[in-house]
């Protein structure tokens, strides 16, 4: 089964970049093909336990370093601590607002990922349908969004 979602995964992929004519149709499959991939490479299940403990110690010094965000600053997810699939990784979100108490939801219990999580950090981004969606947020998993030129 692995092996047909691999070699499906492959020929779609291939069909892509062969076929330039569907260009815009192909836009939105290329993006899900480049999640697929990037998931199947950066999986753990094949890593041996020092390669696990290192990812491991960068996420967390990640996840500790502090970022002092601005109203209307353009941020996006730090690598490796995006926890909701609200948007990908690389996607700018503006914050559209800084929370001086965190909302805790106290809807989760302590065996979710999200208990107690801190919201401190409304942020804005748009959707598939080029939407506005507001969400809060872990301040603690963005980074200042930096466009390359």
């Amino acid at each position: 089964m692995h092996e047909e979602k691999n070699e499906s995964t492959k020929s779609r992929l291939l069909s892509l970049l062969t076929d330039r004519n569907n260009y815009q149709e192909s836009n939105k499959e290329l993006e899900a093909l480049k999640n697929i991939l990037k998931h199947n490479t950066l999986s753990t299940k094949n890593l041996t336990s020092e390669e696990k403990i290192d990812i491991l110690n960068r996420r967390h010094s990640s996840f500790i370093e502090n970022n002092i965000f601005e109203l209307g600053q353009i941020v996006k997810w730090k690598p490796g601590l995006r926890n909701k699939e609200t948007m990908g990784y690389d996607h700018p979100a503006i914050v559209f607002e800084i929370l001086e108490k965190p909302v805790i939801d106290s809807s989760k219990d302590a065996s979710s990922p999200y208990f107690r999580e801190p919201l401190d950090i409304v942020l804005g981004f748009l959707d598939d349908d080029n939407d506005y969606i507001t969400f809060h947020c872990d301040s603690r998993r963005f980074e200042p969004f930096n466009c390359e030129k």
